[in-house]
């Protein structure tokens, strides 16, 4: 403390000293899966990413398209795929069934992307007359091979 206070070491070097060391130490790899894990403070411009709406009203024995958008960016080739199951709630991963009247499905279900460019897939949400209202919490795993792995909700309200 007295060299500091002393101004023998620059506070820079100080603070570059304590990055170097944080950022060595970050591991960027998850071994189980293969897939590469965020790093706080690293930038992600050039990664993938994905959009798709998270929630949808429809009536009864209607079906609807959810528009999904792949952008590889820099990422790729890699096959990209996705799964949709029922939970209780968001956040949940425990599946719970599918009630009758309610089909959903990721058309198509997968393909190979690959770098710089943009891809379009849907998620059908099919209903029957006879599908009883209320909401219905969805969960969408997916992934983009060698670039990301992640999930999300969408709520389908059935009026």
């Amino acid at each position: 403390m007295k060299y500091i206070n002393n101004n023998r070491i620059k506070w820079p070097v100080v603070v570059f000293a304590l990055a170097l060391i944080v950022t060595s130490s970050c591991n960027t790899e998850d071994v189980s899966s293969g897939s590469p894990v965020a790093v706080p403070g690293a930038s992600h411009l050039g990664a993938a990413r994905l959009t798709y709406e998270h929630t949808v009203e429809l009536q009864a024995g209607e079906t609807v398209s959810i528009e999904v958008t792949l952008e590889t960016r820099k990422d790729g080739p890699g096959k990209f795929g996705g799964r949709l199951y029922r939970v209780a709630r968001e956040y949940s991963e425990e599946t719970i069934p599918m009630p009758g009247g309610l089909e959903v499905r990721l058309k198509p279900s997968e393909f190979t992307a690959r770098p710089n460019r943009t891809y379009h897939a849907s998620i059908i949400i099919e209903t029957t007359p006879e599908l009883a209202p209320g909401e219905y919490i969805l969960r969408f795993e997916h992934e983009l091979e060698g670039a990301f792995r992640g999930s999300g909700w969408i709520t389908v309200a059935v009026k």
